[in-house]
This record gives structure tokens, C-alpha cells and sequence, in this order.
């Protein structure tokens, strides 16, 4: 539940009811104003799962089905162009469980994410960081079966590929 409390000197956040329930998520702040919130988990299942939280009606909506892949401990990097880049995560699947190297966008302007190229290095629970000049800097986190990874990359939005950087 969330309901937008306003005040001169108090924000708090409580009324609408959210699709699904999660935690370990992402809500990232879209140019039009509304807050994509994506993955996560409820406690017993990752999510794929992905809502707007739209402040000004305090309602949640869907989007054009989920992300392709489920996951938590992902990061979510606003780009210039209003897209938004979803990048690595623990997830579970048929194949495998753990740190995923998938990455995948959210178009605003349809609702929809689509896969874009994978990093590099398989992460979780790892940093990201808009550049100035519009690239995205992902660093540590927990790698391959658990170890904390001291690798680092950055995603070139211009070109939906990544780049190898020094190790930290």
C-alpha cells in the first residue's frame, strides 16, 4: 500500500494498492514523471514483474507484460533518452541460479522491455552510474557462484554494447 502524504515539511509515502507485493526491487523516476518499478522478489519466487506508479493519481498500472527475465538485485539506470537500462541480478531459471549477466530496456513510450546485449560479467547486488556523457558504469557486486567480483564494464546506450574496463 502507498499513500502520498504532502506537507510543507513531510513527504510520506502510503495509498494504492501494488499488483505484486516485492522488495529487493528497483523504482526508477521517468521523465513524464511516473515510477517504473521492476523485479524484486515476494519472498518464495523472483519476479519478472514490472508496474508505473503514477504519483499524481497515486495508482498503479501495468506495462506490456514483464521484464524477459526474472530478477532482484538488479540496478536500473535512467538513460538520456528516457529508457531505462536493466542490468544483471540474481536470478532463478531451468539453467541456473545466481548472479545473471542478462540486461534488458524499458520503453516508455510503449511499455515494454526488450533484451539488449549481455554484460560482459555475470553480477548482483553490484552499482551503476549514469555518465556524462550518456554511458553507463557497472561495478562489483557478487559474481559467479557467489564471489564478490572486483570487474567492472560500461554499457554504450548509443550502441547497445558493453566495454571491458580495468579491474578495481
Amino acid at each position: 500500500r502507498i499513500q502520498l502524504l504532502f506537507s510543507e515539511n513531510n513527504f510520506a509515502a502510503t495509498a494504492g494498492l501494488a499488483a505484486q507485493t516485492r522488495y529487493l526491487h528497483t523504482s526508477t523516476l521517468l521523465p513524464g514523471g511516473d515510477i517504473l518499478v521492476a523485479g524484486g522478489t515476494n519472498g518464495p519466487s523472483i519476479l519478472s514483474h514490472a508496474e508505473l506508479f503514477t504519483p499524481g493519481t497515486a495508482a498503479f498500472s501495468a506495462v506490456n507484460g514483464g521484464m524477459r527475465y526474472v530478477r532482484d538485485l538488479h540496478t536500473a539506470t535512467l538513460l538520456p533518452n528516457g529508457r531505462v537500462l536493466i542490468a544483471g541480478g540474481f536470478t532463478t531459471n531451468a539453467a541456473s541460479t545466481g548472479s545473471t549477466n542478462t540486461a534488458e530496456i524499458y520503453y516508455p513510450d510503449t511499455k515494454r522491455f526488450l533484451e539488449t546485449s549481455p554484460m560482459i560479467s555475470s553480477r548482483s547486488n553490484h552499482s551503476a552510474i549514469m555518465l556524462p556523457d550518456g554511458r553507463v558504469f557497472v561495478a562489483g557486486g557478487f559474481g559467479l557462484d557467489d564471489v564478490i567480483t572486483g570487474t567492472s564494464e560500461i554499457f554504450i546506450s548509443t550502441e547497445s554494447r558493453w566495454m571491458q574496463t580495468a579491474t578495481m
